[in-house]
């Protein structure tokens, strides 16, 4: 019981970081352009290349929450 406490606070936090980090403007913009990327390149079959922007996505998105959090 305590652990699955302790899990939906987490969630919860993280909810309200991610709530945060998208009303802003240009992370928005940026996460539709990520994502579009990603979607295209897996249409056209390219999976190399979407391998590397989804890595490419997942690094920002770590800095991001670094940079949030200091």
């Amino acid at each position: 019981e305590k652990l699955i406490h302790i899990v939906n606070n987490l969630r919860e936090q993280i909810y309200r970081f991610r709530v945060k980090y998208i009303s802003q403007m240009d992370s928005y913009e940026g996460l539709v352009r990520e994502h579009e990327e990603i979607v295209e390149s897996i249409r056209i079959g390219n999976r190399e290349k979407a391998e590397e922007i989804t890595i490419r996505h997942i690094e920002n998105q770590e800095r991001a929450v670094i940079e949030m959090l200091d």
